[in-house]
């Protein structure tokens, strides 16, 4: 068995190290590590452009919430809010055919 320094072990099975003389070939792993690394740097952009698009719908949304009364200044949901969070698309869809039933024709145009 060939025993190396430490440092040289993981170096030996690399591609890299074993085309280091040949210019040619050691210019496209440098080109790759290039675009490893740009592709990296990139990921990290996106991120933090989506985190940043995330941070400001949050904004929007809180301000849209608080326009209607069911978030308040401090950020605490109201009475109006926990009410709001309990309706559902099956109780409003409930709620206007029980209105629908036992209401007049000309009464059930605000329901459009």
């Amino acid at each position: 068995m060939l025993l190396l320094p430490l440092p040289l072990l993981p170096l030996c099975p690399s591609p890299v190290y074993k085309h280091e003389g040949d210019p040619q070939k050691f210019a496209l792993f440098s080109e790759k590590a290039a675009l490893m690394e740009r592709a990296a740097q990139l990921r990290s952009d996106l991120t933090n452009t989506l985190l940043s698009n995330f941070k400001r719908e949050c904004k929007s949304r809180m301000a849209v919430m608080q326009k209607l009364g069911f978030v308040d200044q401090e950020g605490q949901v109201t009475m109006k809010g926990r009410a709001a969070c309990e309706i559902d698309a099956a109780d409003e869809l409930l709620t206007t055919g029980g209105c629908a039933a036992t209401s007049e024709v000309a009464q059930r145009g605000w329901l459009c």
